[in-house]
């Protein structure tokens, strides 16, 4: 278990099933876990569900009116290091939602779980890339 102490876990899927198990055990194991899904009323009740001892160290991460989907992948280049990539519908959507007491709150609190402090980069990829056919034989890619 010691292992595992003090250490951070990103739990997508984490309201039901195989997310849900996986940020259980991390936390059996001592880690402070990050649970995220978009179906953010089960993800409250599989928060609130936690062992009362081990919830202290889990949060949630909750979906926004306007965030059309988010994705967390770990860098290659810096392990136990997270990107969390997150698409809104507009610039309007992502100011609301940057200016919301619940995101101060889950800024603080994430701040609190990492050894570095977490920084915001916005990139809007319309004004700075075009579509552009895939050049894999066997997977069109998003753009076709």
């Amino acid at each position: 278990m010691d292992q595992f102490e003090g250490k951070v876990a990103v739990v997508t899927g984490a309201a039901s099933g195989i997310g849900r198990a996986l940020a259980e055990a991390w936390l059996r194991e001592g880690c402070r876990v990050v649970m995220a899904d978009i179906e953010v009323p089960a993800l409250a009740a599989a928060h609130e569900q936690l062992d009362p001892a081990q919830r202290d160290r889990a949060i949630t991460v909750r979906n926004e009116d306007g965030c059309a989907g988010y994705e967390v992948a770990e860098r290659l280049d810096e392990p136990v290091s997270f990107v969390i990539v997150q698409t809104w519908t507009s610039a309007d959507a992502l100011r609301a939602h940057f200016a919301t007491e619940a995101h101060a709150g889950y800024q603080h609190a994430v701040d609190e779980l990492l050894a570095t402090p977490s920084e915001v980069t916005i990139h809007q990829v319309e004004s700075t890339t075009h579509p552009s056919a895939s050049t894999s034989p066997t997977d069109p890619g998003r753009f076709g």
